[in-house]
């Protein structure tokens, strides 16, 4: 909480937010650092400022063509003076952000969520109407943490639209403990979250043990580098060379422009169109109804045998 931007440890090059400074008595809040050794030699690049968002710290290391961003995130309880009810909002947009400009990307979110899921995650999902695809794609995940709070079902919900998985359920023996320890209770406050097709690449979660904090410090290890890489050079080449095969393919397609124009009038198009284009329509509904809609114009393109 007394740290600043600068940040000197033997070993590691660091990258710091500021705790922000409370107009009364007590101490600051949040805090947040992120270290790399280094020998590791990774480049790091800051991919948003605190104006944005004050309880976040997110970077984007590269080496020899493998990427992971490191957003690590402090959002505090609903009861500070210090919360906002947009930070979760403001989090959902920054992943989505980095899912359009870095696919390619291992992405890992991490830190003192304050959400509480409760003693098992697929029933708390399911007792809060959570779509089913969540629990097709999402391991089972047990706590030792009895209570759930608003901000857990805000998590879920992030989690499910940003195609992420909370790491600790891949063993099914496996029941996450406490991080955090108060006067009166112990709680499950310190989670990491990374990609859902990517979460195989991560061990499960260790939460060690500290007299330092009232949080324990949690940990997990990454696994070989060469097994990490979303592309190679090879994988480049084989990408242009299916963009060629596609540009090809395009030059003898024949589309049928009045076909698509009655199409798009029909009952099922409009009413998949406004799905899309609603405010209040979830993720999950939108991307059904834009699926639909493009496998409807589909049968309005004759594709020639390539010469």
């Amino acid at each position: 909480t007394e740290m600043d931007e600068s940040v000197q440890l033997p070993g590691f090059q660091g990258w710091a937010s500021p705790a922000q400074k409370t107009k009364n008595k007590g101490r600051s809040s949040g805090g947040l650092c992120i270290l790399i050794k280094q020998e590791l030699q990774w480049q790091g690049e800051k991919l948003y400022n605190e104006d944005k968002y004050p309880y976040l710290l997110a970077f984007k290391f590269e080496y020899d063509q493998f990427e992971l961003i490191l957003v690590n995130v402090y959002i505090p309880p609903s009861t500070s003076q210090y919360y906002n009810s947009e930070y979760w909002m403001c989090l959902e947009v920054i992943l989505e952000d980095i899912a359009i400009l870095h696919p390619q990307s291992i992405v890992a979110l991490l830190g003192d969520l304050n959400a509480r899921l409760g003693p098992s995650l697929h029933d708390f999902a399911q007792k809060k109407g959570i779509p089913g695809e969540f629990f097709e794609s999402h391991p089972q995940w047990l706590s030792r943490d009895c209570k759930s709070n608003a901000a857990g079902l805000l998590l879920v919900s992030l989690i499910f639209k940003g195609n992420l998985q909370i790491l600790g359920g891949k063993d099914k023996n496996y029941i996450y403990p406490y991080t955090h320890h108060s006067t009166n209770s112990s709680s499950v406050l310190d989670l990491f979250c990374v990609s859902r097709d990517k979460a195989d690449l991560f061990s499960e979660v260790t939460v060690h043990l500290s007299n330092n904090s009232d949080h324990q410090p949690i940990s997990v290890t990454l696994r070989g580098r060469s097994d990490l890489r979303p592309y190679n050079m090879a994988d480049r080449w084989f990408t242009k060379k299916v963009e060629v095969t596609q540009n090809k393919r395009l030059t003898c397609t024949k589309v049928d422009i009045k076909a698509i124009l009655e199409c798009l009038k029909t009952e099922n198009a409009i009413m998949w169109a406004r799905t899309i284009q609603s405010f209040t329509t979830d993720w999950m509904s939108a991307y059904n109804a834009f699926s639909n809609l493009c496998n409807i114009l589909k049968k309005h393109l004759t594709t020639k045998p390539a010469t």
